[in-house]
């Protein structure tokens, strides 16, 4: 009897993981949908690990949701693409991986939309493209409630637009760190998450062209050092803005500001240059500045009552150990000569760091202010 009782969980537990865990691989070229392309034949499901094998273009031409998606074996070339006017849906809950030859695209002729849903890592070896031209396009969506990576040496790896939805926590970050990126203009859309740029030869990003606010659980981190990364307009920060290495060119015109509302500004390197104010006046805020450069009012702050570096809401934090950061020109206009303002912090800690008025390109008869209580 007890070895009946054993005998029968234990068949059970087989064969609902040969069920639920199977690989599914292709054995030829065709639609998605036709059972016969796959091995085992059948559609995958949700619980299906898929490999497209080498030498096999497979078209998608239904919803598609899958475990983990493997593209190619390595060494020889493997494709899964996007296909036809209507928009398609593709749910990977962990990982994409593109071997070496391998390619996920979108058919020139697409004329549409497409939306990719991953849960895990991507690993590109080979060409991510999910922007094909103006028409034919997919729009990538990361929504792990933790840490999610894009890497690989793959010569190509770019992007339409990018959407982080990854648990409500801005300690949950996407870090981009493969050989190639780029991007669209306009490409980042943060619901919750951090982005973190992390590619080692990284040219010019646009995450927004609009005044934006990086909400509480989300955030930016650029830590390339070749990487431009440049906003059109001012920034609220309820979230976090990260510099550890690179040039953060905020703004183009005068007033547009990086405004922290309960926010975290932490530079460590790098540089960050405000086209208007650095404003903290509507809630604590917390400034972490340890290395690199941070450049105020590089076009102008023209307001007459809030001054180009402003940390005026009470209790907010204020840390400086290194790094110089830099107030081109005085605020406001007339006798205002508005400058630095410090009045807000009640916490923090200066040990080092250089405060600099002025510099070689500052305009003529600048008289810059000082009002600071930490």
């Amino acid at each position: 009897m007890s070895s009946n009782r054993l005998f029968f969980p234990l068949f059970f537990w087989l064969c609902f993981n040969l069920t639920h865990s199977q690989n599914k691989i292709s054995n030829g070229n065709g639609n998605w949908s036709n059972p016969a392309i796959w091995t085992p034949a059948g559609v995958p499901s949700s619980t299906n690990n898929v490999t497209i094998s080498n030498g096999h273009t497979v078209v998608i031409d239904a919803t598609v949701s899958v475990n983990n998606l493997t593209i190619g074996n390595g060494g020889a070339a493997a494709e899964l693409r996007f296909s036809g006017n209507t928009a398609r849906s593709v749910t990977v809950a962990n990982d994409v991986i593109l071997n070496t030859s391998a390619t996920f695209s979108i058919l020139s002729t697409s004329n549409t939309t497409h939306s990719l849903f991953i849960g895990g890592n991507l690993l590109n070896n080979g060409t991510f493209r999910m922007f094909q031209d103006n028409n034919s396009l997919c729009n990538v969506t990361f929504n792990k409630n933790g840490n999610q990576t894009i890497s690989g040496s793959g010569g190509l790896t770019r992007f339409n637009r990018i959407i982080l939805n990854m648990g409500a926590t801005a300690a949950n970050i996407l870090e981009v760190s493969s050989t190639s990126f780029t991007t669209i203009t306009n490409f980042l859309t943060l619901s919750n998450g951090t982005f973190k740029l992390s590619t080692p030869n990284a040219a010019t990003v646009v995450p927004f062209t609009a005044a934006t606010t990086v909400h509480a659980t989300s955030g930016i981190w650029l830590n390339s050092p070749t990487a431009l990364m440049s906003f059109s307009a001012g920034l609220g920060l309820n979230g976090l803005l990260r510099v550890t290495s690179g040039y953060v060119d905020l703004g183009n015109a005068n007033n547009e500001d990086l405004a922290p509302n309960g926010g975290t500004l932490t530079v460590e390197g790098g540089t960050l240059d405000i086209a208007g104010k650095y404003n903290v006046s509507a809630s604590a805020s917390s400034f972490n500045f340890s290395g690199g450069t941070i450049l105020i009012s590089n076009n102008a702050s023209t307001n007459t009552s809030i001054a180009p570096f402003h940390i005026s809401a009470t209790g907010s934090s204020f840390n400086m150990s290194g790094g110089v950061l830099v107030l081109r020109r005085e605020g406001g206009s007339g006798a205002q000569d508005l400058g630095y303002l410090n009045t807000g912090s009640t916490a923090g800690s200066v040990t080092g760091g250089t405060i600099q008025f002025g510099n070689s390109t500052s305009p003529a008869n600048q008289t810059i202010s000082i009002n600071s209580m930490f």
